[in-house]
């Protein structure tokens, strides 16, 4: 598989705040049984690296994707041809 370079990404809520290696084999096996991809950014508020099990919108489905994005409680989403993130809504807190 590629890495792909466009598309709107939104993280699953079942694979949130993994952040250990030991969390790892649970998010690409929910990544394997979904969508296939696994994303990660690095919080710099506590300097640990987070992997999530994601799922790619066209990017002309910013309504869809949104709606997604709330459905499971994440608090933005990240266009990948731009490297735009996108605030779902400023006073969301992730589960």
């Amino acid at each position: 598989m590629t890495e792909p370079t466009e598309g709107i990404c939104v993280a699953y809520a079942e694979t949130q705040n993994s952040h250990s290696r030991d969390q790892l084999p649970k998010v690409v096996s929910h990544a394997l049984s979904h969508n296939g991809y696994v994303g990660g950014w690095l919080n710099t508020s506590d300097s640990l690296y987070y992997f999530d099990s994601d799922r790619i919108f066209p990017e002309d489905s910013l309504a869809a994707a949104l709606r997604f994005a709330k459905e499971n409680g994440q608090i933005s989403v990240f266009v990948l041809s731009t490297y735009t993130e996108i605030v779902v809504d400023s006073t969301a807190k992730r589960r």
